[in-house]
């Protein structure tokens, strides 16, 4: 096991922010379990920390910090992770609280990271049925496939869970200390990625889940696009009802939601559709990103007497949410479902909106 010698100015979320320790403040809360001999706390949120830290003092540093499979981990991981401020609690959703139904079980993965590993072992189960019970409405919904999909995908990766603890449940008696490590990480990934598909699961089959100010905007931008059968035009220019309409929308979902969707673009491109299509369940076709409709095209010449020309309509058929995760796959994962190959997000750099005011 790897150890740290306290230096000045330290602390839990400190030391496990560092790039060569965990890179995530939150996972602190895996330090008390390794250092059984430090007394801890709990903070109202479920964050545990130590009562008090030295300077010079060495602590044991968990074995997964460093671990490949630690890569493998999803966002949602890290987002239910109880904030090192001892009063944040972590949520999947972009709002505290906003999906009531998961509390519990968010509440329940969250806690299996302080847990030392026989109770670890223990909790999984618990754990893996509040998830199952949170879609259980969802599962084989009649109205709506794309909940029905995603809440099987739930269950999948609860029992991938429950088939890994067994292997954990042997490691630990076998005292295989590597082996614990990878079914651990193992657990928690198919846990982590069952919260994330459960919530796209309940959003899916209750759209009331969405704030009721995304609603409304994503109703009038869809009402809006629908009216103006060149949208695609419309949209490339400020103070149209189009381009209003997808722009408020574009606010309203990044206020709430998660992967945001790109602002000033003067475009409704495919990211946005997904978004779109993931609050009402279907939207109009893309403009396709950073593209700009061309001048229509002059009629051909008359063909010859005596030939005839078949002209056929253009499909005027919106995306389903379905037909988006289809066709777009690198983007259709913002409304499909999770998989494990997520890793840690990384940080990312900030530039200023050089973007017109008011630019969807």
């Amino acid at each position: 096991m790897r150890t740290y010698v306290v230096q000045p100015g330290d602390t839990p979320a400190r030391i496990a922010s560092r790039s060569d320790m965990a890179g995530c403040p939150k996972c602190s809360i895996e330090l008390g379990r390794v250092n059984t001999h430090k007394p801890t706390i709990t903070h109202p949120n479920g964050y545990v920390s130590f009562k008090d830290l030295r300077v010079g003092e060495t602590l044991n540093l968990p074995d997964e910090w460093f671990h490949p499979a630690r890569e493998n981990l999803p966002p949602a991981y890290y987002r239910i992770l109880p904030h090192a401020d001892g009063v944040t609690r972590g949520s999947l959703g972009g709002t505290l609280g906003d999906l009531p139904a998961l509390d519990a079980a968010v509440s329940a993965v969250a806690r299996l990271a302080a847990l030392e590993d026989a109770a670890f072992a223990q909790a999984v189960g618990d754990a893996g049925a509040k998830i199952d019970a949170a879609v259980k409405e969802a599962y084989g919904s009649a109205q709506s496939s794309d909940a029905a999909a995603k809440a099987k995908a739930v269950r999948d990766a609860t029992q991938s869970a429950w088939q890994r603890n067994r292997d954990l449940a042997a490691a630990i008696a076998a005292s295989d200390r590597a082996a614990v490590t990878r079914a651990r990480l193992d657990i928690q990934n198919a846990l982590a990625t069952a919260l994330g598909n459960a919530r796209l699961a309940i959003v899916a089959h209750s759209p009331s889940a969405f704030p009721s100010d995304l609603l409304a905007a994503a109703r009038a931008a869809a009402a809006a696009l629908a009216a103006d059968p060149n949208y695609c035009t419309s949209v490339t220019h400020i103070g149209t009802p189009v381009n209003a309409a997808v722009h408020r929308f574009k606010l309203a979902f990044n206020a709430s939601q998660s992967p945001k969707v790109p602002i000033g673009t003067n475009n409704y491109e495919v990211a946005t559709t997904v978004a779109l299509a993931q609050v009402l369940g279907s939207a109009p076709s893309a403009c396709g990103a950073g593209q700009r409709p061309v001048p229509t095209p002059k009629p051909p010449p008359p063909l010859p007497l005596g030939k005839k020309q078949e002209l056929k309509a253009p499909n005027e058929e919106g995306w389903s949410l379905g037909a988006i995760v289809a066709t777009v796959a690198v983007v259709g994962a913002a409304a499909g479902g999770i998989a494990y190959l997520a890793t840690r997000p990384h940080k990312s750099s900030r530039r200023p909106n050089l973007a017109p005011r008011y630019a969807p």
